[in-house]
C-alpha cells in the first residue's frame, strides 16, 4: 500500500506541473549613438577608429565596442510624425531547467524547454493601448518567439525579429511589457494545434514565413495555462522630451537596449555587471573581455596517462587591440533597437497580428469546436494576404527589373508582365464572381483579397505605370478601372508597361551620356584649377590623360550609337528595338552641349555637324576624333 501510494504521489510529480515564478531582478541599459570605447584600453574612441571597427569581419575583436549608458541618459527623442519600430535583437536563455519531464526522466536525456516571448509594445493614447498588471497580463501582447527546443545557458535562434511597426509616431509615451514563459509540457493536443497554425502560414502565406519565421505558432498563447512558469517579467515606459531641464526620464528614442536579469540570490543580486559590459552593435550581443583561463586548451586526462586537448575557447581572435572579448552568457537577457525611419508599409501587415491573437487567446478557454473555428479564421486572412503578396511580389519583380536599368531586360520584363496581367485578372474576376462588393460580405470573399487592399494597391500600380511611362497609348483609369472590376483589355495593359519599359530603358540611355558630358566639365574645371596653381605638374598631367580619355569615350560610344541607329528605320522609340537607340533629337541636345564645351574650353576647335546624318558621321570618324584630342592636350 505504502509502495502504490508512493509511485502514485511520484507519477503526479512527473506529470503535472506548478506554476513557478521566478521573474528575477530585471533593468535596462541602453547604447548612445556614436559613444564607444577603444577595447585596447577602455578611453572614448574617435570616429575614424569606430567606423573602422564597424567593418570588422566576425570572430576578431572590434577597435571599439559600444558603451552602455543608464536608462535615463538624455538623447534626441524620435520625432512626431518619423516611423517608429521595435526589433528584438538578441536573447540568451541564462535559466537551468531542473524538472524533466516524463519523457526525458526515463530517457535520462537533458531537460529541454517550451519557450515563449511576448511583447506587449504599444503608444499610449491609441485604441486598446494600456499597461496592465496580473496572471493574465503575462498572456498579453504578440508572442515574438516560441521554440520547443531551448536548452539552458544557450542563445535563442533569432535575429532583428519584428515587435512593433513600421508605424508612425504621434508623440505619446511608448508602452513595453515583456514576459519569458516556460510552458509547462504542454499536451500533444495542443501542439498539434501549433503546428497546424504553423502549417496554416507556412503553406498559404509566404511573407508571413519570411518575415516572422521564428513564430512557429502564432497562436502559442493558446498552450499557456496556469501552471506555465515566469521566468522574465518587465513593464516600462519611454515618454518624449518634455524640455524640461530639472529631471531627467526616459526618452522616447534611437538606440540599442539591453534587460538583463540578475538571480534574486544574496551573491549573484549583489553583482555588478555593467563594469564589465559592452554592446556589439554588429551582433547585437552583449560581450565581456575574455578572462585568462578563456584563453587556453581544454585538456582532457585518460586512465592510462594519455591526454588530449580541445580548443573551446569562446575568444575573439585578436589582432591589433591587445584584447580578446567573448559573448556575455551569465544571465539571461534581451536585447532590443528601437529605430527611426523605415518605410511604415514595408512591415504593416504585422500590426493585424495583434487581434488574430486577441482571438486565439480567447480560444485557449474554449472547446475544440472552436479553437478549429479560430484556426480556420486564420487561414482565412492569410490566405487573403497570401494573394494580396502574390500581387505585391509580381509588381516588385517589374520594379526590380526596371531598377536595374544599365542592362537591357525587355525579354525578361515581358515574360514578368504577362504573368502579373495573368494574376492581376485571376484576382479580381474572382473577386467579381463571388461579389465582393456586397454587403454583407459573401462569406467566400473571405479568403479572397479585400476591397480595401485592391484600392491600395491599385494606387501604387497608376504610380509605376506613370513613373515609367508618363503619356501612354491608352488612359490608365480606362485600362485599369479602380475598384474590384478585371481589366478592361488585359493586351493593352501589357503594351502600356511594355512600352513603359522602353522609354524609362531610353531616357537612362540619354542620361547617360548627359552624365558622361557633365563628368567632362568637371575635369575640365579641375584641370584648369591645376594649371593655374602650377604646382602639381605630375597631377596636372593625370588630369589631362583622363580629360582625354573620357571625351575619346563619349564621341566614340555617339558615333557607335549613331551607326547603329541608322540600321534601323524607327518612327517611335517603341517599335521594336528601337529603344536601345537615342533618337535624333537626344542626339541634337548632347551634340549642341558638347559644341558648348568645344566653344568654353577649346579656341579652334571645328564644332561636330549633326545637321544630317551623313555630315555627323563624317564629323564622330576616328581621324576627327583624334584631331580633337590632340586640341584638347595643347589647350591645357
Amino acid at each position: 500500500m505504502k509502495l502504490r501510494t508512493f509511485l502514485l504521489c511520484y507519477s503526479l510529480i512527473l506529470f503535472t506541473g506548478c506554476q513557478i515564478i521566478e521573474e528575477g531582478e530585471v533593468d535596462y541599459v541602453r547604447t548612445v549613438e556614436n559613444n564607444a570605447l577603444s577595447a585596447k584600453d577602455i578611453t572614448q574612441c574617435d570616429k575614424a577608429l569606430y567606423d573602422k571597427s564597424e567593418y570588422t569581419r566576425a570572430g576578431v575583436t572590434r577597435e571599439c565596442y559600444e558603451t552602455l549608458y543608464r536608462k535615463y541618459t538624455k538623447v534626441p527623442q524620435i520625432a512626431s510624425g518619423d516611423t517608429i519600430s521595435v526589433h528584438l535583437m538578441q536573447a540568451f536563455n541564462g535559466a537551468a531547467f531542473e524538472w524533466k519531464n516524463a519523457s526525458e526522466f526515463f530517457g535520462r536525456r537533458g531537460s529541454n524547454a517550451e519557450m515563449v516571448i511576448i511583447a506587449n509594445v504599444c503608444e499610449q493614447g491609441k485604441a486598446g493601448c494600456s499597461m496592465s498588471f496580473g496572471p493574465s497580463a503575462d498572456k498579453n501582447g504578440r508572442v515574438i518567439f516560441y521554440s520547443n527546443g531551448v536548452k539552458a545557458l544557450q542563445y535563442l535562434n533569432l535575429s532583428y525579429l519584428p515587435v512593433y511597426g513600421p508605424i508612425k509616431y504621434e508623440g505619446g509615451p511608448l508602452i513595453i511589457q515583456l514576459t519569458i514563459v516556460e510552458l509547462d509540457d504542454p499536451s500533444d493536443q495542443q501542439k498539434a494545434m501549433l503546428q497546424s497554425l504553423a502549417s496554416a502560414g507556412k503553406q498559404l502565406y509566404p511573407p508571413a514565413s519570411d518575415v516572422l519565421t521564428v513564430l512557429d505558432s502564432v497562436g502559442s498563447a493558446i498552450l499557456s495555462n496556469s501552471s506555465d512558469d515566469i521566468l522574465f517579467r518587465y513593464s516600462m515606459t519611454l515618454v518624449p522630451d518634455s524640455q524640461s531641464q530639472n529631471y531627467q526620464s526616459p526618452i522616447v528614442a534611437e538606440g540599442n537596449y539591453a534587460f538583463i536579469r540578475k538571480n534574486t540570490n544574496k551573491g549573484p543580486l549583489e553583482t555588478e555587471l555593467l563594469d564589465k559590459l559592452y554592446f556589439d552593435n554588429l551582433s547585437g550581443r552583449l560581450v565581456e573581455e575574455c578572462e585568462k583561463d578563456d584563453k587556453e586548451l581544454t585538456r582532457v586526462d585518460y586512465d592510462d596517462g594519455t591526454f588530449d586537448e580541445f580548443d573551446y575557447i569562446p575568444c575573439t581572435l585578436d589582432l591589433n587591440t591587445g584584447k580578446y572579448f567573448k559573448d556575455y552568457r551569465k544571465n539571461t537577457y534581451l536585447t532590443f533597437q528601437i529605430k527611426s525611419g523605415f518605410v511604415e508599409k514595408t512591415l504593416d501587415n504585422i500590426q493585424t497580428f495583434e487581434l488574430l491573437l486577441n482571438d486565439l487567446n480567447q480560444a485557449a478557454d474554449e472547446s475544440a469546436a472552436q479553437a478549429v473555428q479560430a484556426i480556420s479564421g486564420l487561414e482565412n486572412t492569410f490566405s487573403s494576404r497570401a494573394k494580396e503578396a502574390s500581387l505585391q511580389k509580381s509588381l516588385n519583380t517589374l520594379k526590380t527589373i526596371v531598377s536595374d536599368i544599365t542592362k537591357n531586360k525587355f525579354d525578361l520584363f515581358s515574360i514578368e508582365a504577362s504573368k502579373f496581367v495573368k494574376l492581376y485578372d485571376i484576382e479580381l474576376n474572382k473577386m467579381k464572381t463571388a461579389k465582393c462588393d456586397d454587403i454583407p460580405l459573401p462569406p467566400e470573399c473571405e479568403s479572397l483579397i479585400s476591397s480595401e487592399q485592391v484600392q491600395q494597391f491599385q494606387i501604387e500600380l497608376h504610380a509605376f505605370l506613370e513613373s515609367i511611362n508618363p503619356n501612354p497609348a491608352h488612359q490608365l483609369s480606362t485600362i485599369i478601372p479602380l475598384g474590384s472590376e478585371p481589366l478592361s483589355d488585359a493586351g493593352k495593359v501589357k503594351t502600356v508597361l511594355q512600352n513603359g519599359y522602353k522609354k524609362f530603358f531610353n531616357k537612362a540611355l540619354f542620361e547617360k551620356f548627359s552624365g558622361e558630358l557633365q563628368a567632362i566639365d568637371k575635369l575640365v574645371a579641375n584641370v584648369s584649377d591645376i594649371k593655374v596653381r602650377a604646382s602639381a605638374p605630375e597631377a596636372l598631367k593625370k588630369r589631362k590623360a583622363l580629360l582625354i580619355a573620357n571625351v575619346n569615350n563619349f564621341l566614340s560610344e555617339l558615333a557607335l550609337e549613331h551607326a547603329n541607329a541608322l540600321t534601323k528605320t524607327c518612327p517611335s522609340i517603341t517599335n521594336q528595338d528601337c529603344y536601345l537607340n537615342l533618337t535624333t533629337t537626344q542626339k541634337q541636345a548632347l551634340i549642341n552641349a558638347f559644341n558648348q564645351f568645344l566653344a568654353r574650353n577649346i579656341h579652334g576647335a571645328t564644332a561636330i555637324d549633326a545637321s544630317t546624318d551623313a555630315n555627323l558621321t563624317t564629323s564622330l570618324s576616328a581621324a576627327n576624333i583624334l584631331a580633337l584630342e590632340k586640341l584638347i592636350e595643347n589647350a591645357f
